[in-house]
């Protein structure tokens, strides 16, 4: 694995975490869930390349349920 892999991976584990914590915040999600709890919220985010690439993952949430 090199620099930018690691790189990426890191920014992935960051994104992941701060959208947990705003989708709590908003309360979409309890004190309990993440974003790894919802099978096809995190495919939508890990489609997600880059934002100049593809359609970014709000995009693409904007569609999906919780419920």
């Amino acid at each position: 694995m090199d620099n930018l892999d690691r790189t990426n991976v890191a920014q992935a584990a960051i994104a992941k975490y701060v959208l947990t914590k705003q989708l709590r915040t908003l309360g979409v999600f309890d004190e309990s869930e993440t974003v790894e709890d919802h099978e096809e919220l995190l495919a939508a985010f890990r489609q997600s390349k880059s934002p100049l690439d593809s359609p970014s993952p709000c995009t693409q949430i904007h569609s999906y349920s919780l419920v």
